[in-house]
């Protein structure tokens, strides 16, 4: 029954622009008087975002060595017959964070005797293609609604004047480069003036995003003007 719920949840449209976070980390060790204390993952989760907002600007989830917590208390586990210590709440091997992603589920993975934690994939939780660990990822969500929010503050006033498509592909392309000085790292935009099938005056834009933050580093778009 439980699973059902969950297929459900991740068959609706909106799960796609939702994340999943699973593997609690170690904020205290027992001791006599208490017992550990574990911070949800989703907390984890959003110290990386929230650190590379701090340090890009962009809101993203880095994977691997860039997504890296560190500083954690230490627990002690059993791996492979040996006794190791690690940060979060479960070792998890590399074929269940590969197969925990493709549900959709973000893990936050330790290391034996460090005390450390990192992502390794960070998949969006709606079925389908789009959650395979090299498809659409969370971050590519969280940074396309960042450029969504940036273009929107000035599109709109533009696409609506009365104005030939070259004079609002250079008025677009002059305020996006101003928007994109202001960041730390910026993103580039190309528009050009183009037409549809039909010949209505569309634009072409093209936008290049910072490397490392999202899987789909470039995307190119045409809006009618």
């Amino acid at each position: 029954a439980a699973f059902a719920i969950f297929a459900t949840l991740r068959s609706h449209a909106l799960s796609r622009r939702l994340g999943a976070f699973w593997n609690d980390v170690l904020a205290a060790e027992e001791t006599g008087m208490s017992p550990a204390y574990h911070t949800p993952a989703a907390f984890a989760g959003a110290a990386m975002l929230l650190r590379t907002v701090a340090e890009t600007g962009w809101p993203a989830l880095r994977t691997g060595g860039p997504s890296q917590l560190s500083g954690f208390p230490m627990s002690a586990k059993s791996l492979e017959g040996r006794d190791v210590a690690t940060a979060t709440r479960v070792l998890v091997s590399d074929d269940a964070l590969s197969g925990l992603a493709a549900l959709g589920i973000a893990t936050l993975a330790g290391h034996a005797d460090r005390d450390t934690v990192r992502l390794v994939y960070a998949p969006v939780l709606g079925a389908g293609q789009a959650n395979a660990p090299e498809g659409l990822s969370l971050s590519d969500q969280l940074v396309l609604s960042r450029l969504s929010q940036l273009m929107q503050d000035v599109m709109p006033e533009i696409l609506q004047a009365e104005a030939p498509a070259e004079v609002k592909a250079e008025i677009l392309a002059r305020m996006f480069t101003d928007i994109a000085a202001q960041m730390k790292q910026p993103p580039r935009f190309a528009v050009a003036p183009a037409s549809d099938g039909e010949g209505r005056p569309m634009l072409d834009i093209s936008v290049e995003l910072p490397a490392g933050l999202s899987v789909r580093e470039k995307l190119d778009f045409k809006v009618p003007c």
